[in-house]
């Protein structure tokens, strides 16, 4: 039986953060943009794209490995691989 700390891969998707992060993403790009432009409406997407992006990263990782059959600091590389993604953007 599985331990009740146990995972499955990619379970950060469906966490709070990352629902709420791709919810403020659509909602502000289909909508909050169009309406009202400005600062915070071109900030918003940016804050969830930073919750959001290590989160999928992660999860990718995760789908990796597990199909791999191999186990690593999952969180560590996603961090440092949306760390590397919005540095080569800006």
């Amino acid at each position: 039986m599985n331990a009740p700390h146990a995972r499955h891969p990619g379970a950060a998707l469906v966490s709070p953060a990352a629902l709420g992060s791709a919810a403020l993403i659509i909602a502000n790009d289909l909508w909050l943009k169009r309406q009202h432009p400005g600062l915070v409406s071109g900030k918003l997407s940016d804050l969830g794209l930073c919750i959001f992006l290590p989160l999928f990263l992660a999860a990718v990782i995760e789908w990796t490995l597990h199909v791999l059959g191999r186990r690593v600091a999952v969180n560590v590389s996603a961090c440092i691989l949306a760390a590397s993604y919005f540095a080569a953007v800006k």
